[in-house]
């Protein structure tokens, strides 16, 4: 690892969102060492904020999924059709069964995502518990598409657990993720990062686009720093 995670850690962790976007710069650095093939903070191009602004408005767009394009199919499921296509899994991807369950229910898991768009911040963490818990119910919607489909539903409430973001999301938050991570774990997870500094504190300058961008991606955003790759 490269440290990425450290930049959030307890003794690292920014007390501002302004110290959160000095520490998404650094993340950037780090994945340039690594030679990743993406960005972070880029409105375009291969980025985190690209790949979860145009994931989200397929996600929410009110189309029937089914008829999508095959490009806007790659981007919405996280796939890799190509070489070039593997950064829009970024935050987390969805395979041939669990994408097929989601697409096959998209009336049901709509209607549980609208009421995570639409809660008020008080509402979290609970109203993302229940709607874990009802996305689950459908067959081979398992609990990571679940914490996907509601970090790009909520990404400035909402984090994405998976196989590539669990260990360090482990280390960040001190308790141990079973590799299912269920509710009771998501919940903990949440609390953690409302408990930062830096995600309690808005953009001060109104002017400054980059900042509103990053405060209202910044919990799916955390991604950046504990993706390894598997």
């Amino acid at each position: 690892m490269s440290g990425r995670k450290h930049l959030l850690d307890d003794f690292h962790r920014p007390l501002t969102l302004e110290g959160y976007r000095q520490s998404l710069r650094e993340c950037e650095k780090r994945l340039r060492i690594e030679r990743a093939e993406w960005e972070i903070l880029a409105p375009r191009g291969k980025s985190y904020i690209r790949a979860i602004r145009r994931r989200r408005e397929l996600l929410l767009c009110g189309n029937d999924w089914s008829k999508l394009d095959p490009e806007d199919l790659t981007q919405l499921k996280g796939g890799k059709s190509n070489a070039d296509s593997n950064w829009w899994g970024l935050v987390g991807r969805m395979d041939r069964s669990n994408w097929s369950a989601v697409r096959d229910h998209q009336a049901t898991v709509t209607a549980i995502l609208n009421k995570v768009l639409k809660a008020d911040d008080s509402e979290f963490p609970e109203r993302a518990l229940h709607a874990m818990q009802r996305l689950t119910t459908i067959k081979y919607v398992k609990h990571g598409t679940a914490t996907l489909l509601l970090a790009l539903t909520r990404p400035d409430r909402l984090l994405c657990v998976n196989g590539a973001s669990r260990k360090g999301l482990e280390a960040l938050c001190r308790m141990s993720l079973p590799s299912v991570v269920k509710p009771t774990h998501y919940r903990e997870l949440l609390l953690w990062l409302y408990r930062q500094p830096w995600y309690t504190n808005p953009p001060a300058d109104e002017d400054d686009e980059e900042l509103k961008r990053i405060w209202n991606f910044r919990a799916a955003l955390v991604d950046a720093f504990v993706y390894e790759w598997t």
